[in-house]
Order: structure tokens, then C-alpha cells, then sequence
């Protein structure tokens, strides 16, 4: 009740952009980035305020109006909490109190039958973030509750998938095969995975193709929190098929260890946490793909709210977030035996949108049971890369923990001798 007693006092301190020219004409209202309509009372400026048809606004946001012909009096009921005030009077009451909660600088206005108020009274009160571009004359009005409702009704299995995907064991053990086709190869691993809450091993058999010949070995890998680790003896085998400094710069049979912060400052000049992330996801399950609260910070970071190019950049993440989770792209089903099934189709457009990468197709089905993947698939494609991966016999197990090496060379000197030895 405070925070929404203080959102609403808050709009005492924050001006509308001065010298606002006085009409009706081209004053738009964006909605988290969509744009408005309004059947018969327009938003226009008065006294270089933007004033808002109440009833319209509100109702948009699944408000309850009322009105008392004889008190003037509108009421509005929105997520619980109720706001009234009188067309004769500036005072915006909540939740029945006596003490204003808000006094309008430019009292509501009747035109036609219909109330309008000062957009910042109305957006403020109602629990919203409020801008206004003076280029655009677009007053904007940002709801992230609202963005959950309508993210959630569009995508009815987004809750499901999280569910299972939080609720995933991190002790288990499967059978994968994993190929990655770029740069003219294509690379073949099959093997074991195990995983025991504290580290992810895999040991598989690799065979690398290209230049019309294909070599194979072995290679061992350990993902932990904070570092990678690996050895394999495919390396010298490439002689031909892979850059000469790749053949020389990977020693057989050598534990190599970097450290995720060092390895993506090395590829990408900063340390965003990206890498850390994806790891600590392997480990214990993740469940970014989708985090309703992850999505909606990531559609709602850096946005401007003084800007409608920003606020419209907003909508087409909403759209495509719909798009990429709603019920043609994500299924989940309960059967009977009390396993899950999942699948999931995203265009690539709408999974680039929301990660800004350049994927162009997603597909992911598993089946969970006992909190286990017992099977599952995933396919990725880029611009440049085709990545896929399938995992059978998984299941949840007592493993045992896995002893990390004793010495390993640094990966990232290695890394930086590699991509620096043709200067």
C-alpha cells in the first residue's frame, strides 16, 4: 500500500516537458510501444498539460469504472487497489482514505460527456511509467504488469517449461551426440555425460570431416562454475583439414583450463558474465530460455521512456516474445505415466530479436521424468554455424564427484598464440 500510495506522489515531482503547444492535433499515446485509439474523446494539451481520456486509458489496463451522476464522483478499481476523485474537484483519493493521495495541477476536463485528466495524474496514479517525446508528441505510458498479463495469456506453457526446467535434477547421467557444422567442417561427438551438481564431464569420441577427409580421437571435457576444462587428441591428427595453428597449438593429451571471465574478455574485449551464465545454467539446470522475469527485464533494459522509437522498440519485443513462446511454437504435455513432453519452434527473426544474436531456427523437445531429461533434442542454426544435439538413457543418479586436474596450461595464452601466429 505505500508503494502505491508513493508512485502516485511521486508524479508531484516530475514536471511534464515545459512549452508544450496547446491543441489536440498529433498527440499520440503509446502503451508499452503500441499505439492508442481513442472512439470519441482525443488526448489534447491544456495549460501545456497532455490530458488523457480517463475511462479509455484505464479500461485498456483492466480497470473497473464507475460513475455516481449525482457525486461526479469516478471511481476506478485496477489490480486491487481503488482510486476516485470528483469532476469538480483536482484531489485523486485511494483505497478509501480521506487524505489526498494526488492533487492535479490542471483539474479534469469534460468534453462531450467524457472525463479528461492530466496524463501524469493518470499514469502515475494508475501505477505507471510515464514519458513524453516532445518531437513525436507522443505521451507514453510504460506497464510492466501489463506486459506480464499479456505475455502470459499469449504463451499459456511458458509457466510449465519454466517449472520443469527449474525443477530439473543437477545429478544425472545420458548418453549425446553432439555436431557442430562451421567454417567448412563438421564435428562429431558421441559420449557420456555426467553431472554432479558441481560439474558437468563428458568424454566422447570425436571425428572431425573436411577437405574431403574426416580424422578421429577423443576428448574430455569439464564445466564447472567459474572455469572450462579440456584435453582431446584431434588436434595433431588435422594436419590439412584444420588451420595449421590449431594442429600445432593444441597439444594431445594436455589438460588445458580457462577461466570463463578471462576466455570471454579474450574473444570479445569484456567481461559481461555471458559465458559464467551459460555454464552455471549447464550446471544447474537453467532456466533463462524462459524466465518470464528474465524476458521482461530484457525487453524493459535501456529503455527510454522519453523516446517513442524506444517505447515502439518495446512493442516488437512483446510481439516477438508472444511469437516465440505462444501455443504454435511451445507445447508442453503431462502424460499419464507422469513424464512431461516439451517442444519448442521459434523463428530465428523473433530468437535473434530477443537475444540478439543471429540465430535462424530453434527447435528443442525433451521428455522430463523424475525431474530428469530422460530424452531430448536441440537444433540451432545461424548465419554461420548448424549446431544439434540429442541425449538418451538420462536419468537421475548418486554420481560421483569429479576430481578436477591437477595441472592445466592456460587455454587463453594458447587461444591468444592461435589467432596471433599468422601476424
Amino acid at each position: 500500500m505505500k508503494k502505491f500510495i508513493s508512485a502516485i506522489l511521486t508524479a508531484l515531482m516530475l514536471p511534464l516537458a515545459p512549452a508544450l503547444a496547446e491543441g489536440g492535433e498529433g498527440v499520440s499515446v503509446l502503451l508499452n510501444g503500441a499505439p492508442m485509439t481513442f472512439a470519441d474523446a482525443e488526448p489534447k494539451i491544456v495549460d501545456g498539460r497532455v490530458m488523457l481520456p480517463f475511462r479509455s486509458v484505464l479500461e485498456r489496463l483492466g480497470a473497473d469504472i464507475g460513475y455516481n451522476n449525482a457525486s461526479r464522483e469516478v471511481t476506478a478499481v485496477l489490480r486491487g487497489h481503488t482510486l476516485s476523485f470528483s469532476l469538480d474537484a483536482p484531489q485523486i483519493y485511494a483505497d478509501g482514505s480521506k487524505t489526498p493521495a494526488y492533487v492535479m495541477d490542471v483539474p479534469p476536463l469534460v468534453e462531450d460527456g467524457r472525463t479528461l485528466v492530466p496524463l501524469r495524474a493518470l499514469g502515475e496514479a494508475a501505477g505507471l511509467t510515464v514519458g513524453w517525446d516532445n518531437n513525436r508528441r507522443a505521451a507514453l505510458l510504460t506497464d510492466k504488469a501489463a506486459a506480464r498479463t499479456e505475455i502470459e495469456r499469449a504463451c499459456p506453457a511458458l509457466n510449465d517449461l519454466l517449472t520443469l526446467l527449474r525443477t530439473s535434477v543437477g545429478v544425472y547421467s545420458h548418453d549425446e551426440t553432439l555436431r557442430v557444422e562451421a567454417a567448412g567442417l563438421t564435428i562429431t561427438a558421441e559420449g557420456s555425460v555426467d553431472a554432479d551438481g558441481e560439474t558437468r564431464r563428458a568424454e566422447a569420441a570425436v571425428t572431425v570431416e573436411g577437405a574431403g577427409r574426416a580424422e578421429s580421437g577423443s576428448a574430455e571435457v569439464i564445466v564447472t562454475r567459474e572455469s572450462l576444462y579440456f584435453k582431446t587428441d584431434i588436434f595433431p591428427r588435422l594436419a590439412g583439414i584444420a588451420p595449421a595453428a590449431w594442429v600445432s597449438g593444441v597439444a594431445a593429451d594436455t589438460w588445458y583450463r580457462a577461466d570463463w571471465g578471462e576466455l570471454e574478455e579474450m574473444l570479445s574485449g569484456a567481461d559481461g558474465g555471458t559465458l559464467r551464465a551459460a555454464a552455471i545454467d549447464l550446471i544447474d539446470g537453467g532456466d533463462d530460455l524462459a524466465s518470464l522475469e528474465g524476458l521482461l527485464s530484457g525487453l524493459f533494459d535501456g529503455l527510454d521512456t522519453d523516446s517513442a522509437a524506444s517505447a515502439e522498440e518495446l512493442a516488437r519485443g512483446i510481439a516477438a516474445a508472444k511469437q516465440a513462446f505462444g501455443p504454435d511454437a511451445l507445447g508442453v504435455s503431462h502424460r499419464p505415466d507422469g513424464s512431461d513432453e516439451v517442444w519448442l519452434n521459434a523463428d530465428g527473426d523473433v530468437i535473434s530479436y530477443l537475444t540478439e544474436g543471429r540465430w535462424t531456427s530453434l527447435s528443442y523437445g525433451a521428455t522430463y521424468s523424475g525431474g530428469a531429461a530422460v530424452t531430448g533434442r536441440i537444433a540451432i542454426k545461424t548465419a554461420d554455424a548448424a549446431i544439434s544435439s540429442e541425449i538418451r538413457q538420462g536419468r537421475a543418479l548418486f554420481a560421483e564427484k569429479t576430481l578436477l586436474p591437477d595441472e592445466a596450461v592456460n587455454f587463453v595464452d594458447t587461444l591468444y598464440t592461435i589467432l596471433h601466429s599468422g601476424e
